[in-house]
């Protein structure tokens, strides 16, 4: 009964749309003319139509509108309809999956003519896509999209339109056009499969929020960068939900199958549909692709692909930020299932447990007392006790590994974001001398993780000296983090990453920095440092071994010196040119410590 209603309803929008596209006609021909009829007869249609969804241009009123507009206007965003009359491609095995085609008054496109150029299918879908309608001439289409004036000679929608219907027929009717769920109340599995369950065969509903747990992981699609999965409410194979070729968190790309794991609890945005295989007539209820990832707390192992997945390694931790995303997203008083690694900056030390021997301390990603992460009665590195509260200094830069929890206080509702007891230090490097807990004393290396940037040079990393000499460029590619930089390469002359002026006492001290290349090619870089005379001018550069890197992971590069008398220097980083060890491309460079032995 459902069924007939629906079609009865598409029945009524076919009506009207075709009343209010056909009616009347016009004097508008197009000066490219990709076609004026097969038989040299033009038919006249008048322009008709507001542009809007529900009463859509004509095309001879988007050709109107589009003449009327310059080469150098932006695109105008319109919906309009058609017969198709004709198509140059449709890109169904590809990797675009969009098509080139033109629609027209009438359908034997004696009318006036517009190109759809690489727009996408029924409500955005790729014709590339599993179970997507293919066009043919004669559909008649509404299409939504950008209209253009193309270098004032063609007149067009630009590439990315979509189809909003076919034949008066959209993208299938839904329990509700509206969000279903939200990131902060995601529907059920259960719930999904009940919506999907009562669409139409290959209909797909409004954007919706899903809560699941990972039942299996079944396959990795290398040019999509995105992977196929199924959720359910209580993570075992019953009552799934497939996740078809879905992406990461915030729509990021995935680099193996392996960085989703059964037992990871997901939280799904995207259009659920109930494809039916045209050949088998088998029914798939799905989440369909364009999917994206809003919230993941691993249940085991794994990780990767731009999601929350493995909350950090200890040679990939989270920011500070990053962990208060995840930590907001937990229930009340709800604890990540496995153990996070943050990196920070102490900002505050609140106080010490004389039982516990444990630091209560605060950390946030630039050191200030802003977006900060409660460390909760933490201990030291790798466990250790603390003795005192003055064990940690603001400015300390840790690494801590623990469960996060959102805490909220039941007599006085405040919450808290936190890393819960137990915790521990696994990397310490002091902003100034002493500190017990473990850790090494370090020099003044200002903004070694590459964090903070300044107009488009990272902050600490400009010499006043010619040690500066490479251009460099901010990389989302970090070790950790967010951000690395990008020290260019030049085939013919060495490249130097150089930090600014700093003055260190005599003694012996290690540079430390990972290192990838941007490349398959062979690369290297070598690092040093260069004392800075009196008159500013850089002296004699002074290098370790070359590092040799590449594209398939960072690298750890360290190089010893020794000072013996209080000395003004830059740090650097050499890319070398060209060589039978080196390719003279880019390398990016992240994590440099330096630390007085």
């Amino acid at each position: 009964m459902k069924k007939i209603a629906y079609s009865l309803m598409a029945m009524a929008i076919a009506a009207f749309t075709f009343t209010s596209c056909e009616d009347v006609p016009a004097p508008f021909g197009q000066p490219t003319d990709p076609g004026s009829g097969e038989g040299g007869d033009v038919v006249v249609i008048e322009p008709s139509g507001s542009g809007t969804e529900a009463d859509p241009y004509n095309v001879a009123a988007a050709i109107e509108i589009a003449k009327a507009m310059s080469a150098d206007d932006a695109a105008k965003q319109v919906v309009a309809c058609g017969y198709i009359t004709s198509i140059d491609d449709i890109d169904t095995e590809g990797t675009y999956g969009n098509a080139t085609y033109y629609i027209s008054d009438d359908k034997d496109g004696k009318a006036n003519k517009l190109e759809i150029y690489r727009g996408y299918g029924l409500n955005g879908q790729k014709f590339n896509a599993a179970g997507a309608t293919i066009i043919k001439e004669g559909d008649f289409v509404v299409v939504s999209g950008g209209l253009v004036n193309f270098k004032g000679s063609t007149l067009e929608f630009t590439q990315g339109s979509k189809i909003l219907s076919i034949n008066g027929v959209g993208g299938g009717d839904t329990p509700s056009t509206e969000t279903i769920g939200t990131k902060d109340d995601p529907i059920t599995v259960a719930k999904a499969l009940e919506l999907t369950n009562a669409l139409a065969d290959n209909a797909e509903s409004g954007e919706a929020f899903v809560k699941g747990k990972i039942s299996k992981v079944q396959s990795y699609n290398s040019t999509y960068k995105s992977i196929t999965y199924y959720i359910s409410d209580d993570g075992t194979e019953n009552n799934e939900l497939q996740v078809y070729s879905g992406k990461g968190l915030n729509g990021a790309d995935f680099a193996s199958e392996t960085d989703l794991a059964a037992g990871d609890v997901v939280i799904v945005k995207g259009k659920l549909k109930k494809y039916v295989n045209s050949k088998t007539g088998a029914i798939t209820l799905e989440i369909n692709q364009s999917s994206e990832i809003v919230s993941i707390v691993k249940g085991s192992g794994g990780g990767g692909g731009g999601t929350e997945a493995s909350l950090g390694t200890a040679d990939k931790p989270l920011t500070v930020a990053k962990a208060l995303e995840i930590v907001n997203a937990l229930a009340d008083n709800g604890e990540t299932e496995t153990e996070a690694f943050v990196k920070g900056k102490i900002s505050k030390v609140q106080s010490f447990s004389d039982k516990y021997k444990s630091i209560t301390y605060y950390i946030s990603d630039d050191g200030t007392e802003n977006n900060e992460l409660q460390i909760y009665s933490g201990k030291g590195l790798n466990g250790a006790e603390f003795a005192a509260a003055e064990d940690l200094s603001a400015g300390d830069v840790v690494i801590v590994k623990g469960k996060l929890k959102k805490y909220v206080n039941s007599k006085t509702g405040a919450t808290t974001l936190e890393m819960n007891q137990p915790n521990e230090i696994v990397s310490i490097t002091k902003a100034s001398g002493g500190g017990g807990g473990g850790g090494s004393e370090t020099g003044t290396l200002e903004n070694g993780g590459f964090e903070t940037w300044a107009d488009g040079i990272p902050t600490g990393w400009k010499s006043a000296s010619s040690a500066s000499s490479a251009t460099l460029t901010q990389s989302t590619d970090a070790h950790s983090g967010s951000y690395s930089v990008n020290v260019n390469g030049n085939e013919s002359q060495n490249k130097r990453l150089a930090s600014k002026e700093i003055t260190l006492a005599a003694g012996t001290y290690v540079f430390s920095f990972y290192a990838k290349a941007t490349t398959a090619d062979a690369a290297q870089v070598r690092p040093g440092y260069v004392p800075i005379k009196a008159d500013g001018t850089a002296g004699s550069y002074a290098y370790g071994d070359y590092g040799n890197i590449n594209n398939n992971g960072w690298t750890l590069v360290s190089t010893e010196f020794t000072l013996d008398a209080e000395t003004t220097v830059c740090l650097v980083v050499m890319n070398p040119k060209k060589s039978n060890y080196s390719s003279g491309k880019d390398v990016l460079i992240d994590d440099a410590t330096l630390t007085k032995k």
